[in-house]
């Protein structure tokens, strides 16, 4: 038997801007990142989400605000769970 499951949460983390900046520095070599100096430099270019691979590398775990877990039989309830939110 196959059992889908989805999950979705919130989770927080506290991270030190300067500190993230510096990371960003030292792995792309983007211009914009290059000659931000602040965090707040580089999101007048891009959006927090264009650095989802990069906080993974840089965030330890974090404090879970909320979450919602469902299981499924059918993997297309499950994809559309997913895509769609339970209403």
């Amino acid at each position: 038997m196959k059992i889908y499951r989805t999950e979705r949460m919130v989770t927080e983390f506290d991270i030190n801007e300067k500190k993230f900046l510096e990371f960003l520095k030292k792995n792309d070599s983007d211009e914009v990142i290059q000659n931000a100096q602040t965090l707040d430099d580089v999101l007048e270019e891009y959006v927090i989400d264009d650095f989802d691979y990069e906080l993974s590398l840089f965030t330890k775990d974090g404090n879970v605000i909320s979450c919602y877990s469902g299981l499924y039989y059918d993997c297309e309830d499950a994809l559309s769970d997913m895509d769609f939110g339970v209403h």
